[in-house]
């Protein structure tokens, strides 16, 4: 959900006062008119210029904020392990690096905002300096009358004014739309591991469960499974012994087909798991996993 998004008649009704106000303000004095419009026209491209590096700091943020969120939820459900294992120093020194690095793209974030709206703002301030020398020229000479000039000061506010409530939007469009982005991207990612076109649904199985020469790295040639063969019968109870890291969980994951192999082959009742339709196969499975 896209939120804090600008109402679009604040759009409508603001792109209605600018034109108005700057056909009025050319009526009057069509030189002060295109004077202004130098400082308006340095506004936009302001606007547009720092639009992109205000984009990559709210892009950061939301990055941030999601490995902030993904390792405190980690943190939450594992924290029976931690404690068992002695490993809250290690939890909290990896937190601090997440939080710092979140801390660091949010410092970025609130300067660029800071430079943004200051700049705006000396933007502005010089255009009604020029507005002010020039209109105070033209009126010494008696190319403008006081009533004119007054009333070409009001309208220039009404054609300011607008602007800078359009450019205050630009904080909030981007923070909204950084936000759709990173939904999108996540909404977009597709699973690679699909069943085959010709994939047939089995029913049941008896349960015979074989390994035969596989080898599974989650990293290139990063192997945690090197050769590994071995058969498991139906009704058979078989327990995997080892230390940390040597590949138990991952044996379960191939059986279910959450990952697959690079090499080698994992059969089921004699038939390759690769052929096996995804949904078939895995509502044969039941997992409790250690954390549980």
């Amino acid at each position: 959900r896209v939120y804090s998004h600008p109402d679009k008649y604040d759009y409508f009704s603001s792109l209605i006062v600018i034109i108005g106000s700057f056909i009025v303000c050319f009526i009057v004095n069509p030189l002060l008119t295109l004077l202004v419009s130098i400082g308006i026209i340095a506004l936009f491209i302001f606007t547009l210029l720092r639009r992109k590096r205000m984009m990559r700091c709210f892009r950061s943020v939301r990055k941030e904020q999601g490995e902030i969120s993904s390792e405190i939820n980690s943190s939450l459900q594992g924290i029976q392990l931690t404690k068992a294992f002695d490993n809250e120093e290690y939890e909290i020194n990896n937190f601090k690096y997440i939080n710092d690095r979140y801390k660091n793209s949010r410092l970025r974030q609130v300067k660029e905002i800071g430079f943004f709206h200051s700049s705006m703002n000396y933007l502005i301030n010089i255009t009604n300096l020029i507005l002010l020398i020039s209109g105070g020229i033209m009126f010494i000479n008696g190319d403008i009358d006081a009533a004119d000039l007054t009333m070409f000061f009001l309208y220039v506010n009404f054609l300011v004014s607008p602007i800078t409530k359009l450019s205050n939007t630009v904080e909030t469009t981007q923070n909204a739309w950084s936000g759709f982005e990173r939904f999108y991207n996540i909404m977009k990612i597709e699973n690679k591991i699909k069943s085959k076109d010709n994939a047939i649904r089995v029913d049941s199985f008896k349960g015979k469960i074989e390994f035969k020469n596989v080898w599974f790295a989650y990293k290139p040639d990063e192997w945690v499974l090197k050769g590994v063969s071995f058969k498991i019968e139906p009704k058979q109870t078989v327990a995997f012994v080892g230390s940390t890291g040597s590949g138990k969980t991952t044996i379960l994951s191939l059986i279910c087909r959450n990952y697959d192999i690079q090499k080698g082959q994992i059969l089921i009742d004699g038939i390759d798991i690769r052929k096996i339709k995804i949904a078939s196969l895995r509502r044969h499975f039941g997992q409790m996993l250690q954390d549980v």
